[in-house]
């Protein structure tokens, strides 16, 4: 294992009594540490998004967006990003030892997808869809099909194979 090792479980919290979904994968991990202080964080899952939807966007959304304008797919992402995700600021305050306020600056943070829950992805995705549909740039469906085999690309629909 990494000098700093992080992973994450689910579990199911019932009548106060909390479950790990997967036991026998938890146990097997915890052998592998090394003795030590650690921290366990406890957090309520989100919907997240699926990896279907993530393999969709940059595996055939980006791919011929980035066919179509030159630019590449990490390009596109931040310009989208940018463009579709609502700008966060966190306001900095730098004090010295006595407290005395050396710098307050408000700035901004970069949007990031890694937060969106999936009905908030499906929505960026759409959004870059029509973008690029507005670029004269056609983005397909995903075929049903392969939103069960995440190990290819998405076919267009109506496309021959």
């Amino acid at each position: 294992m990494s000098q700093h090792p992080s992973f994450t479980l689910s579990a199911t919290v019932k009548a106060g009594t909390l479950t790990l979904d997967h036991e026998r994968r938890y146990q097997q991990l915890v052998k592998r540490l090394k003795d030590g202080p650690y921290d366990v964080v406890i957090e309520r899952q989100r919907k997240n998004r699926s990896r279907k939807l993530e393999k969709y966007l940059w595996g055939h959304v980006y791919d011929v967006l980035s066919e179509f304008t030159g630019y590449t797919r990490d390009e596109l992402h931040a310009y989208c990003k940018a463009k579709f995700l609502t700008q966060q600021t966190k306001r900095i305050v730098l004090s010295d030892a006595r407290g005395e306020v050396k710098d307050d600056t408000v700035i901004p943070l970069e949007p990031s997808t890694t937060v969106l829950d999936a009905d908030a992805y499906r929505a960026f995705i759409h959004d870059v869809r029509q973008m690029a549909a507005e670029l004269g740039c056609v983005t397909h469906d995903p075929d049903p099909e392969w939103m069960f085999n995440q190990d290819e690309k998405p076919k267009a629909k109506g496309r021959a194979a």
